[in-house]
């Protein structure tokens, strides 16, 4: 970087120029538009002559052989966010915006008749990209832009993998940094994407972030859902009214009667509000509400709502799959559990790199020690061990999934069970939440069923006098099913299978 930045310097200004269009236009798709922007902004040599041909080429050249461009006319990742800044504060202050958001399409009106949907997604990440650096939230936040809703899904691609000065973030509208804390922070805790080296960094600042009174409720319901993972519920409160917020903080508050009520009301409003038959909510208030309903018994609600997750998001946390093993434990579909629970396991290391900062891996153990507490995966229980530590700066709640079950379970469970003491979420019993059904039990709620749907059709099947019997002997766990009939003493036989 300090290379790269003592190379710009010494550069003559008319290259430095060239070089901070290059930066606001990446990604340029041709070398023909940046000769049509270097013609917009009137950029000229010192003798007043155009900028193309052997003059720009030249000028690229020279670019290149200090790095500072690849041959693919783009600025170098590790020193174009400086050079933005710089082309935002000199020289192109009052047209930074508009460079970037010049349609760049109209240079190659000669190739063909529309704009093809690269044009069009590389024009709205300029845009977004110099709005964001000009520091115009209005363009990113205007619902009626094309923009809307599109912006936080264009910010990560831009500034997901790349360190910014934190200085500057401080200068812009609480808008943009509440924005970026999302692109830094909210895939990471909900763990489909890998940590970025300044994750702490924003994770330090993201607390004394504001969330602006005007930003939609979707995208304060991702603000409010980091906090829960930190267990910031100081600053969770106030958002109570945005849907699942106030059912969220019941859960974790014990109050699951009052939790299940308002998850189900706000599933209510919001299949009236897009109009679908069935609904749930994606990542953490997605798995709270699925965990009661199997903790309620509401399987069949499960799994329907499993149903509509998997046809409607493309790639769902692993924590939805594990609420899914959890769900056929429940149902008596336990042949192959201990594989699926393990494929879930190397999946998450395959999908991520370590440190893992979301709450995958420790409630995938909570499943393990629910299934089978006296058979826990011990690689499971190892790498839990390893990030536990990691967990307790920043991220509350998988560290106090993970210590509810490792103080039961660990060799060592003195600083497990001191967590717990001073945990953010308090008296808060996750662990006691859900209990497995012995299979008995389950062949037990199959007949009951069975008996409720089929008591009409049994009996018209057996005819007069005749009946079907259950046999149940609960401790040899056994069920056997019989036909009787009248005897000539007006007595019930004994029955045969």
């Amino acid at each position: 970087m300090k290379k790269l930045l003592a190379a710009y310097n010494k550069l003559p200004k008319l290259h430095q120029g060239i070089l901070q269009i290059i930066a606001l236009l990446d990604p340029l798709l041709c070398r023909k538009d940046l000769e049509y922007a270097i013609e917009l902004v009137k950029l000229r040599t010192e003798t007043g002559k155009k900028l193309y041909g052997a003059t720009l080429a030249n000028i690229l050249n020279a670019l290149r052989s200090v790095q500072l461009i690849t041959n693919n006319l783009e600025c170098n990742q590790a020193i174009r966010h400086t050079i933005i800044i710089k082309a935002i504060a000199g020289k192109f202050s009052d047209i930074a915006l508009e460079i970037a958001s010049t349609d760049l399409t109209a240079s190659n009106s000669g190739y063909h008749d529309h704009v093809s949907d690269n044009d069009r997604n590389a024009q709205n990440l300029r845009t977004v990209r110099a709005a964001v650096y000009c520091n115009k939230p209005d363009i990113l936040f205007d619902k009626g832009s094309d923009l809307y809703n599109k912006t936080l899904n264009i910010l990560i691609a831009i500034f997901y993998n790349i360190d910014v000065d934190m200085s500057w973030v401080k200068t812009l509208d609480p808008r943009i940094q509440l924005s970026l804390c999302l692109v830094k922070l909210y895939n990471v805790f909900i763990g489909s994407s890998d940590v970025p080296k300044d994750f702490k960094v924003w994770l330090k600042f993201f607390p004394n972030c504001v969330v602006p009174d005007e930003l939609d409720d979707s995208i304060k319901k991702e603000a409010v859902e980091i906090y829960f993972y930190l267990g910031r519920f100081d600053l969770i409160k106030k958002y109570a009214e945005i849907p699942y917020v106030q059912a969220t903080l019941d859960f974790f508050n014990g109050n699951l009667d009052l939790a299940a009520a308002e998850y189900k009301l706000s599933i209510k409003t919001m299949r009236k509000l897009y109009k679908k038959r069935n609904w749930c909510p994606d990542e953490l208030y997605g798995v709270c509400h699925l965990l009661l309903d199997i903790a309620n018994d509401e399987l069949s609600s499960c799994a329907n709502a499993l149903n509509f997750l998997r046809k409607t998001y493309y790639n769902l946390p692993p924590m939805f799959f594990t609420i899914e093993a959890l769900l056929k434990i429940q149902q008596g579909q336990r042949h192959d559990i201990r594989e699926i629970l393990e494929m879930i396991f190397v999946g998450i290391g395959r999908i991520k790199r370590a440190p893992y900062q979301d709450c995958n891996l420790p409630f995938l153990l909570l499943v393990n020690y629910w299934f089978e507490p006296n058979n826990i995966n011990t690689k499971l229980v190892a790498a839990v061990e390893r990030n536990f530590i990691e967990w307790t700066a920043t991220n509350m709640l998988a560290a106090h999934m993970a210590a509810e079950v490792l103080s039961l379970k660990s060799k060592q469970p003195k600083k497990y069970i001191e967590f717990l003491k001073q945990s953010p979420f308090g008296n808060f019993k996750i662990i006691g939440m859900v209990k497995i059904k012995q299979a008995w039990e389950i062949a037990i709620e199959k007949l009951v069923d069975n008996l409720i749907g089929e008591s009409n059709s049994s009996q018209q099947t057996t005819g007069a006098g005749r009946r079907l019997v259950w046999f149940l002997d609960p401790d040899k766990q056994h069920i056997e099913i019989a036909e009787q009939k009248i005897n000539k003493s007006g007595k019930w036989s004994n029955g045969r299978p």
